[in-house]
């Protein structure tokens, strides 16, 4: 159980490409680079690129301080909290990206993202861009939104963090939240059996539309993305996905979930279970995406999927997706 208060270039991928895994994450030798250790940063700050690796253990962006971290950067920290006000902003670019790497690789040793109560400043949400987060427990349990965008969450050393999922919740304490997104990221080897790579338990809808959430989920040991939802209209809206090579279903949609929500223009292959397994009693539309076959779930080599998914006009071939 996830609880918020524990703690390069660009690419064509079409569905079928799975790869050997991603490459070693960057060094977090200690004696290099900033030592933060643990503290609670009240006062806006910048995490330069000129001291470079940027070491900490517990660290808590709180207050409406601002923590901007400057592309190439390298953030080895066991914890990181924002939270009451506080910001993130880790914004690198696509030869720059960010990285967030493990600080300590000793067994049973994790590190941890929590943003919970950010900032609705006009400067923006909390922002993560062109970032790449090795094993990281990501936790978004905030009414608040939080941008992520073309950015890579992966699972190098499974002895370290065995399960780690990135979880998006909205708790509806102040109404209704902010829709957060996240745009052309990719999630690779997230989840365990029993837990998914991604969760998206939205207590009720976002204002102003639905969730955009636009990634690619490959090889989770598990579900591949979990949605739970308790509002009467669609929360999230899957997009230009991809869900393959998982270990159980590719998507499971929970027994509460609205009808109507959508599914369209993603790829499906390679998932030990369904490609979509709805558990309400209401109608997902599905249409308009690759099934792993031409003939769509029921051809010989198509993912399958479960009753109330709309599933007609099946794609020939698998969306191009750049990113």
């Amino acid at each position: 159980m996830i609880r918020a208060g524990d703690v390069p270039d660009h690419v064509d991928f079409t569905a079928t490409a799975t790869g050997s895994g991603p490459a070693p994450p960057p060094s977090c030798a200690a004696g290099t680079g900033t030592d933060h250790g643990s503290r609670i940063i009240a006062s806006s700050e910048t995490w330069r690129l000129s001291g470079s690796p940027h070491h900490g253990t517990n660290v808590e962006v709180r207050d409406g301080a601002v923590l901007t971290i400057e592309p190439g950067v390298t953030a080895c920290v066991h914890q990181l909290i924002v939270r009451d006000t506080g910001r993130l902003v880790a914004e690198g670019t696509a030869l720059q990206p960010i990285a967030f790497s493990i600080a300590n690789r000793n067994p049973g040793q994790w590190n941890a993202m929590v943003l919970l109560a950010t900032s609705t400043s006009p400067s923006g949400p909390s922002l993560l861009k062109h970032a790449a987060l090795e094993g990281a427990l990501f936790v978004v349990d905030d009414d608040y939104p939080v941008s992520i965008q073309d950015s890579r969450f992966f699972q190098f050393d499974a002895t370290v963090n065995p399960c780690p999922t990135f979880s998006i919740q909205t708790r509806s304490l102040r109404g209704r939240p902010a829709a957060s997104e996240v745009l052309r990221t990719v999630f690779d080897g997230y989840g365990c059996p029993g837990n998914p790579a991604v969760l998206l338990s939205i207590g009720e809808q976002p204002a102003g539309c639905p969730m955009q959430f636009q990634s690619r989920v490959l090889r989770s040991p598990g579900v591949g993305i979990q949605i739970a939802s308790a509002g009467s209209v669609p929360t999230v809206a899957l997009v230009g996905c991809e869900v393959a090579a998982s270990g159980e279903h590719g998507v499971v949609l929970g027994a509460s979930v609205a009808a109507g929500e959508t599914i369209a223009g993603c790829n499906f292959s390679g998932n030990a279970g369904n490609a979509v397994e709805n558990q309400s009693l209401t109608s997902v539309s599905a249409r308009g995406n690759w099934w792993g076959d031409p003939a769509g779930p029921a051809g010989p080599s198509g993912d399958g999927v479960s009753a109330n998914v709309d599933a007609s006009a099946p794609l020939a071939a698998a969306v191009v997706l750049g990113y």
